[in-house]
């Protein structure tokens, strides 16, 4: 198998002071918040980057396609819980072309997400574990129609992954593979 590296002539963000933070890649809306037809093209043909600042502080920006655009704050809430605190985030875009975020607080998974029937951010969770990892399918089989948010994420003592899918509001918990040891989960973009 010929496996390559992703390459882009997009160039970085410009130098914005930070030292270190998680940067997340995902595959997102034209708009924000403007799902149009539900199309693939329409949903998911923009990227998008996704990261918590030195500060906490919840940061989205979108290419251009010759840079980073900031997205306007808000599109998209900050999490209810202290930026300094949580670890680990994860990010994708819904049905409903609304961020959708994934982190860890002390052993503990949460899904911060738009509700479309309050029309407003809600906190789905805590489950117990870590590392989370979260994807919206409809980007690896790119058929948006009946597709779901999957939440993966290790127990807390890291020997079981799980998964949890949106449509049961992420409440039922999927074991997937058992470690014979502890073990980290990583994304890949």
């Amino acid at each position: 198998m010929d496996v390559r590296a992703r390459i882009t002539a997009i160039p970085p963000l410009e130098d914005v002071g930070f030292r270190e933070f998680e940067l997340r890649l995902a595959k997102g809306p034209i708009a924000v918040g403007e799902p149009g037809s539900g199309t693939y093209a329409e949903l998911y043909s923009k990227d998008y980057l996704v990261f918590l600042d030195e500060t906490g502080r919840l940061r989205v920006y979108v290419s251009t396609g010759a840079g980073w655009a900031p997205v306007p704050d808000e599109l998209y809430p900050q999490p209810p819980h202290p930026g300094d605190r949580i670890r680990h985030i994860g990010a994708c875009f819904d049905q409903a072309a609304r961020l959708v975020l994934a982190y860890e607080l002390d052993e503990q998974v949460y899904v911060y997400q738009w509700d479309p029937i309050t029309r407003q951010y809600v906190t789905r969770g805590p489950f117990p574990g870590v590392d989370p990892v979260i994807i919206q399918d409809a980007t690896i089989g790119f058929y948006p129609p009946d597709s779901d948010v999957l939440l993966l994420h290790l127990s807390a003592d890291r020997t079981r992954l799980i998964m949890r899918v949106q449509r049961e509001l992420y409440n039922t918990p999927h074991e997937v593979a058992v470690f014979p040891r502890p073990v980290l989960l990583d994304q890949v973009n």
